[in-house]
């Protein structure tokens, strides 16, 4: 059965085009813009994983999703990303729980690699 991703980010061409690639690898994806928006799929698709990025349209961030994934699913695993380098949130996130935390830009490869980990459990 194949594995189902999670895609929330709110540059809409960059998660397109890794909609593609990760459907091409045989993953179910599903991609949002907003906070908000994830915490619905989250409900009703119960993903494998989430690719979050930190800073997101709407009224949630990154931070405020994991929250919700995590009270939906407490063992859902999130690779969170960000384009910005505060430390506070990633001591934040760190300690709700996400299984990587990667800065920004990061190549497909190196995102592929990181879910393939989690997903491994390593």
């Amino acid at each position: 059965m194949p594995y189902k991703l999670l895609m929330v980010d709110d540059e809409v061409e960059l998660t397109g085009y890794l909609k593609q690639y990760f459907e091409i690898k045989g993953f179910v994806v599903f991609t949002c813009p907003s906070g908000e928006e994830a915490l619905t799929i989250l409900q009703n698709e119960n993903p494998d994983i989430v690719v979050l990025d930190m800073l997101l349209a709407g009224k949630l961030d990154g931070a405020d999703v994991l929250k919700g994934a995590k009270k939906t699913n407490a063992s859902v695993r999130v690779i969170m990303l960000t384009g910005s380098d505060t430390v506070e949130k990633e001591r934040e996130v760190l300690k709700i729980g996400v299984s990587r935390y990667l800065r920004k830009p990061v190549t497909v490869k190196e995102l592929h690699d990181a879910i393939n980990e989690v997903l491994s459990g390593k």
